[in-house]
């Protein structure tokens, strides 16, 4: 469900599914994993450096204890950009997704347990910046329920503890239940178009945030990332010679992402009628495959024809002649 400050758009998943994945589950899982594993062994040292020695064609990492650890390939998702870099990628898109949260349970059945809540927009909204809740009900008593926002500066903690707050007990006030809330969390995503190296070196390649997996425009990571993993475990497993960079994203989404994001910089509040307008007049599949960026050219186009054109005709023009 989409909610504007007016009106909610229902929709159904048809071909896709949504999950919830625990990180603190997933991290123990995967470790318990890890360390079942003779081959694998943990340092805990800060990683000072990573060098490409061309003489034995191996990787040096070089440890705050001084050892040094030679691998032929080497991953990293490290930062790995100058602060002079890092600076610039912010100035050309300088928007952050910020949220905090938590899991919170009802004494009350308040929830539709099929029923997830993308984008809330009736919450406070504040001048350069778009507020929306997220809802990922666990069942009909208990979800995760989140205060999003896109801004340019982050928000103080105490401004999501009060939207938090007002949000759960407009929740709780609908049954005139109590409620505790089980699990905070909070956290930030950068929404930075910024050039993102593949490769450090021949044989040291970068991972994650570091390589451009998360969506500028939305933040979505999570597949993103782990079809970059298996396509590297994928490569190491055929061995046979010297191993790919995984391919770059498509121009044209980091295009349409960045005339998103534009327009949040100009208008911020306009983007509230283009998610309910795309959620509204796009099948939520076709908009799903969108995100994940495997639609093809001609839907995107069909697509785009159903939203406002105004500010992505405006967004253009400041692309293309700014």
């Amino acid at each position: 469900m989409v909610s504007g400050t007016t009106d909610a758009t229902t929709c159904e998943l048809n071909r896709y599914r949504y999950h919830c994945v625990g990180g603190a589950s997933f991290h123990r899982i995967v470790m318990n994993q890890l360390k079942s594993l003779p081959n694998v062994r943990f340092i805990h040292e800060k990683a000072e450096s990573i060098s490409w020695n061309p003489q034995n064609t191996t990787v040096e990492v070089t440890l705050s204890n001084t050892e040094v650890v030679s691998s032929v390939y080497c991953f990293t998702s490290a930062p790995h950009e100058s602060p002079e870099k890092l600076q610039q990628d912010r100035a050309s898109s300088p928007f952050l997704q910020q949220f905090a949260g938590g899991i919170v349970a009802f004494d009350k059945p308040v929830f539709d347990a099929d029923t997830l809540t993308l984008m809330d927009f009736k919450v406070d909204q504040h001048p350069g910046s778009v507020h929306f809740a997220y809802v990922l009900p666990h069942d009909a008593n208990k979800a995760l329920i989140e205060i999003t926002a896109f801004t340019p500066e982050l928000y103080s903690e105490a401004h999501f503890h009060k939207a938090f707050i007002r949000y759960v007990e407009r929740i709780a006030s609908t049954k005139n239940c109590g409620y505790r809330l089980l699990e905070p969390e909070q956290g930030v995503i950068p929404m930075h178009i910024g050039h993102h190296a593949r490769k450090l070196n021949p044989h040291t390649f970068t991972l994650g945030t570091q390589s451009g997996m998360v969506k500028p425009s939305t933040g979505y990571a999570f597949f993103a990332m782990h079809q970059q993993a298996r396509f590297y475990i994928n490569e190491l497993m055929a061995g046979g010679g010297t191993l790919r960079a995984y391919p770059a994203v498509h121009g044209r989404f980091r295009f349409y992402d960045a005339l998103l994001l534009d327009i949040l910089r100009v208008d911020p509040h306009q983007t509230i009628s283009i998610f309910q307008t795309l959620f509204r007049n796009v099948n939520t599949d076709r908009v799903m495959e969108f995100l994940r960026e495997s639609s093809s050219l001609p839907y995107e186009m069909l697509m785009f024809s159903k939203l406002p054109k105004k500010p992505f005709l405006k967004a253009l023009w400041r692309h293309v002649f700014s």
